[in-house]
């Protein structure tokens, strides 16, 4: 089967307080097991918005930024992204984004083997 997917159509979501950033789901490996090897998602931190430190068990994370500028914490070092730049982060290393610029950054966020993003579904529906 083959999956063609409008990211204009799926709403965007809010993280709930105290780190609020935006957040769609485009595919979730985990919730459709007929494309099971990846899980992607869309994401938007507004200036000043980070997310926590943290790892992943099995998963390889990649950032692909779209638009804006931001800060990879990888493994204690910081590393610039802009539009354009992948990073390619191991399972096991701890990671987090921060938009430390005047832009909001966007960036795709690619995991394999997929991982489970139904969470996002639980942040509220939002027009950041």
């Amino acid at each position: 089967m083959i999956y063609i997917i409008d990211s204009v159509k799926i709403p965007w979501r809010e993280a709930p307080p105290p780190l609020p950033r935006y957040g769609k789901i485009l595919h979730d490996g985990v919730q459709n097991p007929q494309v099971a090897l990846v899980s992607i998602g869309l994401f938007k931190f507004k200036p000043s918005q980070y997310g926590l430190p943290h790892t992943h068990k099995k998963e390889v994370e990649m950032f692909f930024t779209i638009a804006g500028t931001g800060t990879l914490v990888i493994d204690g070092n910081d590393y610039q992204v802009k539009p354009g730049t992948l990073a390619i982060v191991p399972p096991g290393i701890e990671h987090h984004p921060v938009n430390n610029g005047d832009n909001d950054w966007h960036y795709l966020a690619i995991f394999t083997p997929a991982f489970d993003m139904s969470f996002i579904n639980e942040w509220k529906p939002c027009s950041p």
